[in-house]
């Protein structure tokens, strides 16, 4: 009776059973590892362009999944840019004009330090936050 164990509540009855039966919630997830053509053609897709999220909608897989494989082939993984060009210097007007980081992130969808991540790598004055030490009508001045 070593290799085998009685399982069963007052509600079932007793079953008996190896010792190397794993109930079915208690089983590891399947490995669901992609082939290797199927890693060599999404590495191919993201190089030519296509987005992480665009190939895991396309692929019906968790885009950590595409992340991965990207990864374990080496693959530098480019940053999309959260404000165009273009929008950047629309929000840069913006700012100068008197809008806040807020109220342009808020026109633009993202968040606020991008917004003014964006300007300051694009070399703007920033103005002094408004009760900060550097305003020059802070109660310390």
């Amino acid at each position: 009776m070593d290799n085998f164990r009685t399982m069963g509540s007052p509600f079932r009855p007793q079953i008996t059973l190896s010792v190397d039966y794993v109930p079915r919630n208690h089983r590891p997830a399947r490995d669901r590892g992609l082939s290797p053509t199927t890693s060599q053609q999404l590495v191919d897709s993201y190089l030519q362009g296509a987005t992480i999220r665009g190939l895991a909608r396309d692929l019906r897989m968790h885009r950590t999944t595409i992340d991965n494989c990207l990864k374990r082939a080496g693959v530098k993984q480019r940053r999309q840019p959260a404000l165009t060009p273009s929008q950047l210097d629309e929000a840069e007007a913006a700012y100068r004009a008197g809008d806040s980081w807020i109220t342009i992130a808020q026109r633009y969808g993202v968040d606020p330090g991008t917004v003014g991540r964006g300007l300051k790598l694009r070399g703007g004055k920033m103005r002094p936050r408004r009760g900060g030490i550097g305003n020059p009508t802070h109660k310390d001045r």
